[in-house]
């Protein structure tokens, strides 16, 4: 028996194609009209077979997306790493991809079960431990046995305690990322933009983790006590503040390739534990402005991965170990089977040519 039509997953799909109801309805034609649309999307009226095929050629995804059952989760109260000129459209789409991705996951993890090596990311109320954030970024460091000096891939540490680390395209560079608790039989997922510099890449997973471990219920100050704990978890001041002297912009050069954060981290770092001065800090920052260095610093990491495995060893357990096909995938997602390629960064095997 076929599950209903579900009208959350028809707002997905609109929303993830960057359509308004208006845009949607003029690439339908004649096929329905706005009215019609709203009251489907709504849950008013159940759309025919016609219907649902229409709107599948229009949006670009299989008739099958429209019928999970999944719910759609809501946008989080507050955005993480985002900067405020994002506008709203462009937000719910890049949310809307993160959603499809989620629900793609949570179908992959009903055939595969997760078996993270690493104990999973602690709850620690900042509350209960009277704001000491710091404390609770090194607490995470001896729970998962790190070593001194720098974290070596946050990704990869990331996805060993069983969080799930998506990164694609956001189509802009104004938001960095977000975090979507776990729920369930979902663990934690978090979403990164693959436009950042590795460098800001790993401050964001960082910062993430600290919304995972601190913030099951939002605060007014949780963006600054999530830098407080990526600082700290990046770069634990007891270690980095002997690297603090004879202070250049050459040797913060140097310091970056070393911690693998960015210039501006190390600055803020240096003036946050007592070896800059606020004029010292005033000139840094404001030189790296006039260079240019706050959005693209004049070094770039090379001595870093950081590239999720996790999600695709999912896609890879279906189509190898449970022999999925390409087209079996692309009937579980509901999406085209080159939108499943895209989704996953999979390439087509090339197919075999014989000369004789």
């Amino acid at each position: 028996m076929r599950r209903p039509f579900n009208p959350d997953m028809l707002a997905l799909a609109r929303d993830a194609k960057g359509f308004t109801q208006t845009e949607l309805i003029g690439t339908l034609g004649d096929a329905m009209s706005q009215a019609k649309l709203s009251k489907i999307e709504n849950g008013l009226v159940s759309p025919s077979g016609e219907d649902v095929a229409a709107l599948a050629s229009a949006l670009g995804f299989r008739p099958e997306f429209f019928f999970h059952p999944h719910t759609r989760r809501s946008e989080p109260a507050t955005y993480h790493r985002k900067r405020k000129k994002l506008a709203k459209k462009d937000w719910s789409k890049i949310y809307a991809t993160a959603e499809i991705y989620r629900i793609s996951t949570a179908l992959f993890l009903k055939s595969i079960e997760l078996a993270p090596p690493a104990p999973p990311p602690p709850a620690i109320d900042p509350d209960q431990h009277d704001g000491r954030i710091e404390e609770i970024a090194l607490a995470v460091r001896q729970l998962w046995a790190l070593p001194r000096g720098p974290v070596e891939d946050v990704t990869s540490l990331l996805e060993r305690a069983g969080v799930v680390v998506i990164s694609y395209d956001f189509g802009n560079d104004l938001c960095d990322g977000f975090t979507q608790h776990a729920t369930g039989d979902m663990p934690p997922v978090v979403f990164v933009n693959t436009r950042q510099p590795k460098d800001r890449l790993r401050y964001s997973l960082a910062h993430e983790l600290g919304h995972v471990v601190m913030h099951r219920l939002p605060n007014p100050d949780m963006e600054h006590q999530e830098n407080r704990f990526a600082s700290e978890f990046l770069m634990p001041t007891s270690e980095v503040t002997k690297d603090f002297y004879n202070m250049s912009i050459d040797k913060f050069m140097s310091l970056k390739m070393h911690w693998r954060v960015s210039m501006q981290s190390l600055i803020m770092k240096a003036h946050q534990v007592g070896r800059m001065s606020d004029s010292a800090y005033r000139y840094y920052m404001i030189n790296m402005s006039k260079r240019g260095w706050r959005t693209r610093e004049p070094v770039e990491l090379t001595n870093v991965k950081e590239s999720p495995r996790l999600l695709l060893q999912l896609v890879n357990g279906h189509m190898n170990q449970l022999a999925y096909s390409l087209d079996d995938m692309s009937q579980l997602i509901g999406i085209p089977p080159s939108a499943v390629e895209d989704l996953y960064g999979l390439k087509s095997r090339p197919r075999l040519r014989i000369v004789s």
